[in-house]
Protein backbone atom coordinates (compact mmCIF):
# COMPACT_ATOMS: atom_id res chain seq x y z
CA UNK A 1 0.00 0.00 0.00
CA UNK A 2 2.76 2.45 0.91
CA UNK A 3 4.65 1.77 -2.32
CA UNK A 4 1.56 2.40 -4.41
CA UNK A 5 0.80 5.55 -2.43
CA UNK A 6 4.28 6.82 -3.32
CA UNK A 7 3.82 5.82 -6.97
CA UNK A 8 0.66 7.95 -7.31
CA UNK A 9 2.24 10.93 -5.55
CA UNK A 10 0.56 10.78 -2.15
CA UNK A 11 3.95 11.13 -0.49
CA UNK A 12 7.67 10.82 -1.23
CA UNK A 13 9.24 7.58 -0.03
CA UNK A 14 12.92 7.12 0.71
CA UNK A 15 15.03 4.11 1.65
CA UNK A 16 18.51 2.66 1.49
CA UNK A 17 19.82 -0.71 0.42
CA UNK A 18 20.17 -1.51 4.13
CA UNK A 19 16.49 -0.78 4.77
CA UNK A 20 15.46 -2.83 1.72
CA UNK A 21 17.64 -5.73 2.87
CA UNK A 22 16.11 -5.59 6.36
CA UNK A 23 12.62 -5.52 4.86
CA UNK A 24 13.46 -8.53 2.70
CA UNK A 25 14.73 -10.42 5.74
CA UNK A 26 11.48 -9.58 7.56
CA UNK A 27 9.44 -10.68 4.53
CA UNK A 28 7.25 -7.62 4.37
CA UNK A 29 5.19 -9.04 1.52
CA UNK A 30 6.52 -7.21 -1.51
CA UNK A 31 9.58 -7.92 -3.63
CA UNK A 32 11.48 -5.19 -1.82
CA UNK A 33 14.84 -5.74 -3.43
CA UNK A 34 13.29 -4.78 -6.78
CA UNK A 35 12.24 -1.40 -5.36
CA UNK A 36 15.72 0.06 -5.84
CA UNK A 37 15.37 -0.50 -9.58
CA UNK A 38 11.70 0.40 -9.83
CA UNK A 39 11.97 3.62 -7.81
CA UNK A 40 15.56 4.91 -8.07
CA UNK A 41 14.45 8.37 -6.93
CA UNK A 42 13.81 6.91 -3.46
CA UNK A 43 17.29 5.49 -2.93
CA UNK A 44 19.59 7.24 -0.48
CA UNK A 45 23.08 5.77 -0.54
CA UNK A 46 25.03 4.92 2.60
CA UNK A 47 27.71 7.51 1.85
CA UNK A 48 24.94 10.12 1.92
CA UNK A 49 23.51 9.27 5.33
CA UNK A 50 26.12 7.30 7.33
CA UNK A 51 28.10 10.41 8.35
CA UNK A 52 24.94 11.67 10.06
CA UNK A 53 24.38 8.59 12.25
CA UNK A 54 26.49 9.83 15.21
CA UNK A 55 24.46 13.05 15.31
CA UNK A 56 21.29 11.04 15.96
CA UNK A 57 22.66 9.85 19.34
CA UNK A 58 20.91 6.55 18.66
CA UNK A 59 22.06 2.99 18.39
CA UNK A 60 23.42 2.65 14.82
CA UNK A 61 20.86 -0.11 14.20
CA UNK A 62 18.09 2.47 14.50
CA UNK A 63 20.08 5.64 13.91
CA UNK A 64 20.66 4.77 10.27
CA UNK A 65 16.94 5.22 9.59
CA UNK A 66 16.87 8.58 11.34
CA UNK A 67 20.04 9.73 9.56
CA UNK A 68 18.62 8.68 6.20
CA UNK A 69 15.44 10.66 6.86
CA UNK A 70 17.43 13.73 7.87
CA UNK A 71 19.48 13.45 4.68
CA UNK A 72 16.34 13.02 2.56
CA UNK A 73 14.69 15.99 4.29
CA UNK A 74 11.78 13.77 5.26
CA UNK A 75 9.29 14.83 7.90
CA UNK A 76 7.98 11.43 9.01
CA UNK A 77 9.49 8.04 9.76
CA UNK A 78 6.93 5.29 9.18
CA UNK A 79 7.73 2.39 11.48
CA UNK A 80 5.93 -0.67 12.79
CA UNK A 81 7.63 -0.07 16.15
CA UNK A 82 7.51 3.70 16.67
CA UNK A 83 8.89 3.38 20.21
CA UNK A 84 12.33 2.69 18.72
CA UNK A 85 12.48 6.34 17.69
CA UNK A 86 12.33 8.65 20.73
CA UNK A 87 10.62 11.98 20.26
CA UNK A 88 13.47 13.62 22.20
CA UNK A 89 15.81 12.62 19.34
CA UNK A 90 13.44 13.21 16.44
CA UNK A 91 11.92 16.56 17.37
CA UNK A 92 15.19 18.58 17.22
CA UNK A 93 15.82 16.99 13.82
CA UNK A 94 12.42 18.08 12.51
CA UNK A 95 11.15 14.50 12.37
CA UNK A 96 8.27 12.57 13.84
CA UNK A 97 7.50 8.86 13.78
CA UNK A 98 4.18 7.33 12.84
CA UNK A 99 2.86 3.79 12.76
CA UNK A 100 1.73 2.82 9.22
CA UNK A 101 -1.91 3.01 10.35
CA UNK A 102 -1.52 6.63 11.45
CA UNK A 103 0.40 7.56 8.30
CA UNK A 104 -2.10 5.91 5.96
CA UNK A 105 -4.96 7.65 7.78
CA UNK A 106 -3.18 10.95 7.18
CA UNK A 107 -2.90 10.14 3.45
CA UNK A 108 -6.59 9.16 3.38
CA UNK A 109 -7.55 12.46 5.03
CA UNK A 110 -5.26 14.37 2.66
CA UNK A 111 -6.59 12.90 -0.58
CA UNK A 112 -9.42 10.42 0.04
CA UNK A 113 -10.28 9.71 -3.60
CA UNK A 114 -6.65 8.96 -4.47
CA UNK A 115 -6.11 6.74 -1.42
CA UNK A 116 -9.35 4.89 -2.22
CA UNK A 117 -8.24 4.41 -5.83
CA UNK A 118 -4.94 2.94 -4.62
CA UNK A 119 -6.77 0.36 -2.48
CA UNK A 120 -9.16 -0.55 -5.32
CA UNK A 121 -6.27 -0.94 -7.79
CA UNK A 122 -4.23 -2.92 -5.29
CA UNK A 123 -7.13 -5.34 -4.84
CA UNK A 124 -7.67 -5.60 -8.60
CA UNK A 125 -3.98 -6.34 -9.20
CA UNK A 126 -3.68 -8.97 -6.48
CA UNK A 127 -3.69 -12.37 -8.13
CA UNK A 128 -2.42 -14.95 -5.64
CA UNK A 129 -4.92 -15.20 -4.19
CA UNK A 130 -7.29 -12.80 -5.98
CA UNK A 131 -8.91 -10.35 -3.58
CA UNK A 132 -11.98 -8.19 -3.58
CA UNK A 133 -11.72 -4.69 -2.17
CA UNK A 134 -13.32 -5.90 1.08
CA UNK A 135 -10.82 -8.76 1.33
CA UNK A 136 -7.99 -6.30 0.70
CA UNK A 137 -9.33 -4.07 3.47
CA UNK A 138 -9.47 -7.08 5.79
CA UNK A 139 -5.81 -7.79 5.03
CA UNK A 140 -4.79 -4.13 5.41
CA UNK A 141 -6.81 -3.96 8.62
CA UNK A 142 -4.41 -6.35 10.32
CA UNK A 143 -1.72 -3.67 10.27
CA UNK A 144 -3.78 -0.54 9.71
CA UNK A 145 -7.27 -1.04 11.20
CA UNK A 146 -8.16 2.65 11.37
CA UNK A 147 -7.12 3.15 7.75
CA UNK A 148 -9.19 0.14 6.64
CA UNK A 149 -12.21 1.52 8.52
CA UNK A 150 -11.66 4.94 6.94
CA UNK A 151 -11.49 3.49 3.44
CA UNK A 152 -14.64 1.49 4.11
CA UNK A 153 -16.37 4.72 5.14
CA UNK A 154 -15.41 6.34 1.80
CA UNK A 155 -16.11 3.23 -0.29
CA UNK A 156 -19.15 3.52 -2.58
CA UNK A 157 -22.08 1.40 -1.40
CA UNK A 158 -21.92 -0.88 -4.45
CA UNK A 159 -18.35 -1.88 -3.49
CA UNK A 160 -19.30 -2.68 0.10
CA UNK A 161 -21.09 -5.95 -0.61
CA UNK A 162 -19.06 -9.13 -0.21
CA UNK A 163 -19.79 -10.33 -3.76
Amino acid sequence: MLIRAHAVGLYRACWSSRILNEAAENRVGVPVLRLADDFPECMITSDQYEPLIPATHMDPNDGHVTALCVRAQAEVIVAMEPDQFPESVLKPLGLEVQHPDEFLCYLLDLRPSTALRVVVELAADTRQPPRSVLQMLETLGRVAPNFADGVLYHLPAEMQSPT
